[in-house]
């Protein structure tokens, strides 16, 4: 990620993330019904799906940092840049995503 500001605001993250977690649960929760080890997924390729992003690759990693390493929600491969729900962030499943003082909770 570059020093550059993001050109989106704090308060437009929260649906972003939101949106980035409820796709993962989606797609773990459809796993995990038909018996499969929930995948490993790409953050990209669920960022480019979403529509009015023009800078997908700072929100890629932006979503990666805030669902990853400031709240512990999703784990990446250790070979690659996909990622997936950790335990934690199959419990907030359900829940909406509060963006408080510049973290997600």
């Amino acid at each position: 990620m570059t020093s550059e500001p993001s050109e989106y605001e704090s308060l437009e993250f929260e649906p972003i993330l939101n949106n980035v977690h409820h796709t993962l649960c989606d797609k773990d929760k459809r796993d995990r019904k038909a018996g499969r080890v929930p995948k490993w997924q790409s953050l990209e390729d669920i960022v480019k799906k979403m529509k009015g992003l023009s800078q997908t690759t700072d929100v890629w990693y932006l979503a990666e940092f805030m669902l990853r390493d400031q709240s512990g929600l999703i784990e990446r491969h250790p070979k690659n840049f996909k990622v997936r729900l950790t335990q934690k962030g199959r419990e907030h499943c359900d829940q909406r995503i509060m963006y408080l003082h510049g973290r997600p909770i």
